[in-house]
């Protein structure tokens, strides 16, 4: 409860913070979160005609009617995403400059976007030839106001094998393109100069060495375009589960899910994208000491599993700029040795159910196997035999329920125990009613099925 009060018409009995009506956010904030103790009191004006101060709305983007976007390989998931989000802000005029604008399946694409209002020309060519990218300009017919940098070629490989072809398979549409649209574009008045980039610029990926020194080149380029005066922004772009490149190759997806990475959405990458839309030009420094850029934006730095786990395989996890995360870690209490009931080393056991739960949380398939009911119900046997104080090597798995004689204050605790151990709900009836432990560990395995399959 907040209390609206003038000084001296509340006496606390428990601690109090006092905000003004300025930081109202503030405390607003600890309730929703439950982390407030106590009374709140929020302190108002002493005149109704004051002012308060208020951070104004930010005014979402909108696509211009009489001007052309230019997009380079757009005709990709995430190219397509992005050109069906500007036609839903207003944008009518596209060109699609690439090397399969003329392929049959892209017609479904054009009519969509016919559809919305709008028009679009598909130039067939190389962003990495200055004429193809001169031709597309030209196909515009009206000026170009924004552009899409989104052409990418992958060729991965261990860089020891890495041929001096695969090197410079990606820097022909990422840089020679970047090139050519920056000379061929001189005389236009852009709005923005969008550049699509990867979170393997800022952290590498493996095998992909060459792939991530041309977007770490496209990064820099953002910095290059600033300092001639001229719009550029960036979205260094974390994997991505629904629309994009990894997206459509479910492989690359498993083993990127296998190693912990954490898997973004469409509407991750559109918002990132408004952001930069809204920040194409250089902005004025407010610290000397330190440059920061503000038209250059990451998404997707997370994991799966605590970074300090011994399953956790993400390519920045041993990163020095990481070391924050491991000291947050810490402090929460959690340790890629886990511990039994808060004590010193590891319990082999609670080790098997630890190992088990970070596997199934990458991969489904762990949770659906046989072998899975059987360790959910040794474990939670183990567990409800040491809150009744018997030996562990007494209880019987396929045994009924009714002869282990749980009662309803260790059904509770029992219940308590899944939920914070597995992360899932049952309730006592369900406990209490279970044929076996064997029955149990069955229905606990269904909902752990249905809370990861949730979150896909």
């Amino acid at each position: 409860m907040m209390e609206f009060a003038r000084e001296g018409h509340i006496k606390p009995l428990l601690p109090m913070r006092t905000f003004d009506a300025a930081h109202v956010s503030e405390p607003i904030r600890l309730m929703q979160k439950a982390q407030h103790i106590g009374k709140m009191v929020v302190t108002m004006p002493a005149s109704a005609d004051a002012e308060l101060p208020s951070e104004a709305a930010r005014e979402p983007f909108r696509a211009r009617s009489d001007a052309t976007y230019l997009l380079t390989g757009g005709l990709g998931g995430l190219g397509r995403s992005v050109s069906t989000w500007l036609a839903e802000r207003g944008a009518r005029h596209f060109v699609f400059l690439s090397r399969s604008a003329s392929k049959p399946e892209h017609k479904a694409f054009f009519q969509e976007l016919a559809c919305l209002g709008c028009t679009s020309i598909g130039v067939s060519g190389d962003c990495a030839n200055y004429d193809d990218v001169v031709r597309a300009v030209k196909a515009a017919g009206r000026p170009i106001c924004g552009v899409l940098h989104a052409s990418m070629v992958l060729e991965d490989n261990s860089f020891l094998d890495m041929s001096f072809d695969q090197w410079s398979a990606p820097f022909q549409p990422k840089v020679e393109g970047a090139w050519n649209l920056h000379k061929a574009l001189s005389s236009e008045n852009l709005d923005f100069f969008f550049l699509f980039s990867s979170f393997g610029a800022m952290f590498g990926q493996w095998g992909q060495a060459n792939y991530s020194a041309a977007n770490t080149f496209v990064d820099a380029f953002v910095s290059y375009r600033h300092s001639l005066g001229l719009p550029a922004s960036t979205v260094n772009i974390g994997v991505m589960g629904d629309v994009g490149w990894v997206a459509e190759n479910p492989e690359a997806l498993e083993k990127l899910q296998a190693a912990a990475s954490y898997v973004s959405q469409e509407s991750d990458f559109l918002e990132c994208a408004e952001l930069m839309f809204m920040r194409p030009g250089p902005m004025q420094q407010r610290e000397q000491k330190r440059f920061v850029q503000y038209s250059q934006i990451g998404f997707g730095l997370r994991s799966t599993l605590p970074i300090a786990s011994p399953n956790n395989r993400v390519v920045f996890r041993k990163d020095p700029r990481l070391l924050v995360y491991r000291n947050l870690e810490a402090d929460a209490g959690w340790s890629s040795a886990p511990t039994t009931h808060g004590q010193a080393g590891a319990d082999p056991a609670d080790e098997e159910l630890t190992r088990f739960l970070q596997g199934a949380a990458v991969n489904i398939a762990v949770l659906r196997s046989e072998e899975a009911t059987a360790l959910l119900a040794r474990n939670v046997g183990r567990t409800l035999f040491g809150f009744m104080l018997k030996p562990e090597d007494e209880f019987d798995v396929h045994a009924p329920m009714a002869d282990v004689g749980i009662d309803s204050l260790v059904s509770i605790e029992l219940r308590n125990w899944i939920r914070k151990r597995l992360g899932v709900e049952v309730n006592v009836l369900e406990i209490t009613r279970a044929g076996s432990l064997q029955e149990l560990g069955g229905l606990l395995q269904t909902r752990m099925v249905e809370k990861y399959q949730a979150r896909r």
